[in-house]
């Protein structure tokens, strides 16, 4: 009734009007499916629950499928014995019909996995190709199992999601460098022994003076035609206005950075790139943390975890320290870096996370080696009191922008940053608005060391010893 009664009906027809004889087999295969476990459907059609336990049910039939001669390629019905174009018997009989999953997001992806109790597969076919008998099979698949759910996986992030994105996203790798030759070799090293297949170029952006820089570069463009080497001549010397300058050069779909002194581990950028494919784009921004080169512990602040992160984890400090992450490219072509800020480019990056409500994700595995020495740019603040004067604006000017956010969802940030604006304040000279940052500190939080604080920002002893203590002993002023 449900196969045999039609399939002869449309071979029949199929002889007369010369139109395919392949018997349609989804709603059938439902039936069947109902008759062989004893469990009813629900009256639906394709968007429902195939049978009323939630199965999903799916159908083939190789056992009528259109033919080819290989003589001259034509069409040959199932019927047929010899090509209808050129009387070969050469005939090529098909038999790779197979069940067809649309499965065209993570979501669908996710509950076929976890959702769905069960998966019945039914077929149709021939016991040998010159057999004329067909028989009927069935198997039922548990989607739980590892097999089962790596199949549906690869399927899925390796096929398809390749199919509708096409190409790899292309990835631009920026390395910011000052005066740092030796350093910058060992940096870009680490990135051409990245294994992602679609890193497209490397710009090398260079705020200093030492010439050797440009050598290093023109030594490695002569083995890595990816190479392009940028000098920063439109915006400030300062990290910020080195960073924007390849920001402005960058052709990638993705945007990555990493500092001169600083080197990738190997499969840093891959780790990444697999989190915000197989995510489909999700995920604007995806980072891991990094490992200090003194201690070989996490330099970032972290929860043992995976997890999705947004803009509050980063206004509160949630997340806070050194990482290493892949942006998509418009994040930072979107809203230039302020190069008045030095080295606070989380500034920015930080307004683009409201603005646009990002969604990130942190993954807890190391991808960067984070070097601690006596070079490093954010070093020697009291030396340079440019730099410290520049630093302290930037800070003002955070305060100015998220200030009352801060004291509404995150006080001990606030409180934290205003001590931070005080200590610039002090070093570059600014003693009046140092006591007055350090006196909003305290009005928020009123513990030991906001008091020790405040007492010596009005006197002339650098607060430094006391950003010392705090680091040591964190916990002992709360």
């Amino acid at each position: 009734d449900l196969y045999l009664d039609p399939r002869n009906l449309i071979l029949k027809w199929s002889k007369i009007t010369n139109q395919t004889s392949q018997v349609r087999l989804a709603y059938p295969g439902q039936h069947l499916a109902s008759v062989i476990t004893g469990i009813k459907g629900m009256g639906t059609a394709a968007r429902g629950d195939d049978l009323s336990d939630g199965s999903e049910v799916k159908s083939c039939s190789r056992a009528d499928q259109l033919s080819e001669c290989l003589n001259c390629g034509a069409k040959v019905l199932p019927w047929q014995r010899k090509c209808p174009i050129c009387g070969s018997t050469n005939i090529n009989i098909k038999t790779d019909s197979h069940w067809i999953f649309s499965i065209k997001s993570e979501d669908e992806l996710n509950f076929l996995l976890n959702e769905v109790p069960r998966i019945i597969l039914i077929l149709f076919d021939r016991e040998s190709i010159e057999s004329e008998t067909i028989r009927l099979r069935a198997w039922v698949i548990d989607p739980k199992h590892p097999y089962v759910k790596a199949f549906f996986e690869d399927y899925f992030y390796n096929n398809y999601m390749k199919k509708v994105k096409g190409a790899l996203p292309s990835v631009s790798v920026i390395i910011p460098t000052c005066d740092r030759p030796e350093m910058l070799k060992r940096t870009l090293e680490s990135v051409l022994a990245q294994d992602y297949e679609n890193i497209i170029e490397i710009i090398i952006t260079d705020d200093g003076n030492d010439k050797g820089t440009k050598i290093v570069a023109e030594d490695f463009q002569k083995k890595d035609s990816r190479i392009v080497f940028a000098k920063n001549t439109r915006y400030k010397k300062g990290p910020v206005g080195n960073k924007q300058n390849a920001v402005d050069l960058a052709k990638g779909d993705i945007i990555t950075l990493i500092d001169d002194d600083d080197v990738l581990l190997d499969g840093a950028i891959s780790s990444l790139m697999d989190v915000y494919i197989k995510n489909g784009g999700k995920y604007q921004i995806v980072f891991g943390n990094c490992l200090r080169s003194d201690n070989k512990k996490f330099s970032g602040k972290h929860y043992g975890k995976d997890e999705e992160v947004g803009y509050k984890d980063f206004l509160c400090g949630r997340y806070e320290g050194e990482y290493f992450g892949i942006n998509e490219s418009w994040i930072l072509k979107s809203g230039k870096m302020n190069d008045d800020f030095a080295e606070m480019e989380s500034i920015s990056v930080l307004h683009l996370w409201k603005k646009w409500n990002l969604r990130g994700y942190y993954i807890h595995k190391p991808v960067r080696l984070y070097t601690i020495h006596s070079r490093q740019v954010t070093q020697n603040y009291e030396s340079n009191r440019e730099k410290a004067e520049r630093t302290f604006n930037a800070y003002q000017m955070y305060l100015k922008k998220y200030g009352e956010e801060l004291r509404d969802k995150c006080r001990d940030k606030y409180a934290y940053v205003a001590q931070l604006t005080s200590y610039f304040a002090k070093i570059s000279g600014s003693n009046k608005e140092s006591v007055e940052y350090a006196k909003k500190a305290f009005k928020v939080r009123r513990n030991l060391f906001s008091a020790l604080w405040l007492l010596v920002s009005f006197s002339p002893v650098s607060p430094r010893a006391l950003v010392f203590l705090k680091r040591v002993k964190k916990d002992l002023f709360r």
